[in-house]
């Protein structure tokens, strides 16, 4: 019973926010191939090479700012006409992303770079920016933690790696990893994360799929 009832207190506390990330459209283009997709692959891996030198909580706020240097907000409206999930690579060839493509790249890079998997997630959360009282918008950011310290925030809108606990403006909705799905920032496991996340699924198939000009001397890279 107690089974049934957390599954069902899942579904209703993830009813809006799954299906907002669920109505991403497939990508049916190419958005980056070739020199430029090459160049950004050779960039990732010169950054995680940087960031593999230091340790944990230097890292997670060196990768926090590197990325917010070299990505641009764009919204997806505005370059796509729909809302897309990009690659790493993508987001560096093209040098623009909105919130949740620089996570992603956050998220991937300090994989890359040997930060342990259990220590990085990604976060939807409802954010109320603190100037503009009554406003409520989705944004998604980088998770990154360490032994017994609260999670570090890595934010597209914060050039610092602020402890979630001290982020007021942020309400935690669900957190995912490449295998799993969570209430909230620390709450319970609900599930396959590709499994129930239509655009995370999508996106890791096509970070699968995209080339490798070297490899990763650090695991398995992007």
């Amino acid at each position: 019973m107690l089974r049934r009832q957390m599954a069902l207190a899942c579904a209703a506390v993830w009813a809006q926010p799954m299906k907002a990330l669920g109505e991403t459209r497939s990508l049916k283009r190419v958005l980056v191939s070739g020199p430029p997709l090459r160049r950004a692959w050779e960039e990732f891996e010169a950054l995680a090479d940087e960031a593999a030198r230091f340790p944990l909580r230097e890292r997670f706020a060196w990768v926090n700012d590197a990325i917010n240097r070299r990505v641009v907000h764009a919204d997806d409206a505005e370059q796509f006409g729909d809302d897309v999930w990009l690659t790493p690579l993508e987001t560096l060839a093209l040098g623009r992303g909105d919130c949740e493509d620089s996570a992603i790249s956050k998220f991937f890079l300090l994989l890359a770079a040997g930060s342990p998997p259990s220590a990085l997630r990604l976060l939807y959360a409802r954010h109320r920016p603190l100037a503009t009282p009554g406003v409520v918008q989705a944004h998604v950011v980088a998770l990154a933690r360490l032994p017994f310290v609260d999670p570090l925030a890595l934010d597209s809108l914060n050039p610092l790696a602020v402890a979630l606990s001290h982020r007021s403006d942020l309400e935690p909705v669900l957190s995912f990893d490449r295998d799993r799905l969570w209430l909230g920032a620390q709450g319970r496991d609900c599930g396959c994360a590709p499994a129930r996340l239509r655009p995370w699924r999508e996106l890791l198939a096509r970070i699968d799929a995209q080339p490798r000009w070297r490899t990763a001397q650090r695991g398995d890279g992007p």
